[in-house]
């Protein structure tokens, strides 16, 4: 069934949020829980950096006094202690009066490569309290990277498709031709943008963030990215594509994006799309 004639019926139904009760009930406790503040990250290490991350974790109460906390490293990581990284902290502990704590983990740059390797941490104990059953393992991808000029790869952005737009959406732009896009960093390597897709169906749904990495000449785009759209309650996102584009680190006034469009087929045959980027001067 065609995007533009399904998604008005599915924004009529509104906008729902689901809560899983086991989550509400671990930190309704009286009983402090502990956990990571997000299920995964990545870490790019790069030559000349001090190349140190925080695996941030959050308690549900600030305790009256320090309470140590026990970590282990999964052993099915592919990252290994020593080689790959140290852990800087010399012992795990909330400091009292404080809701967040960290463990620093610092990369080995001549170890790191272009794949990554991961790092997983999982949460054992905690003194006084417990670990929460959920957000207990975190995921770190430690990898290399190439860094970027300060200040490039930034601010705003006209956007022209290059390929056919996705039959679902009955072929209009994906983000619309000559839409500006506003280009903001979330990480040395990572860029994004605000958007609403196929505007030009006018349809009128919030627009999405859309997340992509400039890696040592490779823009990489993550996956499961929403759209805010869906079919008959199936969601249309986006994710990495087959062959991933290539740009020119000296030079940011224009590249260009590939991605698989309805990567989990929602609406139809996946397709690969690609997007040309421009600076406005």
């Amino acid at each position: 069934m065609k995007l533009y004639k399904t998604l008005m019926i599915i924004l009529t139904l509104g906008f729902f949020v689901s809560c899983d009760p086991d989550k509400v009930d671990d930190i309704q406790q009286n009983d402090p829980s502990l956990f990571f503040s997000a299920n995964s990250g990545t870490f790019f290490v790069a030559e000349g950096d001090e190349n140190i991350y925080d695996v941030n974790l959050i308690i549900s109460d600030a305790p009256s006094k320090n309470l140590s906390y026990e970590v282990e490293i999964d052993p099915s990581s592919s990252a290994m202690e020593g080689v790959d990284f140290e852990i800087l902290n010399t012992s795990y502990f909330v400091e009292s009066g404080k809701t967040r704590a960290s463990i620093q983990v610092q990369g080995d740059v001549d170890a790191a490569t272009t794949a990554g390797k991961e790092l997983i941490l999982n949460l054992v104990s905690l003194e006084d309290g417990r670990i929460a059953n959920f957000r207990n393992k975190f995921t770190l991808l430690i990898k290399y990277g190439c860094p970027l000029a300060e200040g490039t790869f930034l601010g705003e952005y006209t956007v022209t498709q290059l390929t056919p737009g996705l039959e679902a959406a009955g072929g209009v732009p994906t983000f619309g031709d000559g839409t500006v896009l506003e280009l903001t960093e979330t990480s040395e390597f990572g860029r994004q943008f605000e958007t609403v897709f196929y505007p030009d169906l006018g349809i009128g749904q919030p627009a999405a963030t859309v997340m992509f990495e400039l890696d040592c000449g490779e823009v990489k785009v993550p996956d499961d990215q929403n759209s805010n759209l869906a079919c008959s309650g199936a969601a249309l996102n986006i994710g990495s594509p087959d062959t991933n584009a290539t740009f020119d680190e000296t030079d940011d006034s224009t590249f260009t994006i590939t991605f698989t469009e309805d990567s989990t087929s929602g609406c139809g045959e996946p397709q690969q799309t690609t997007v040309q980027l421009t600076k406005v001067q």
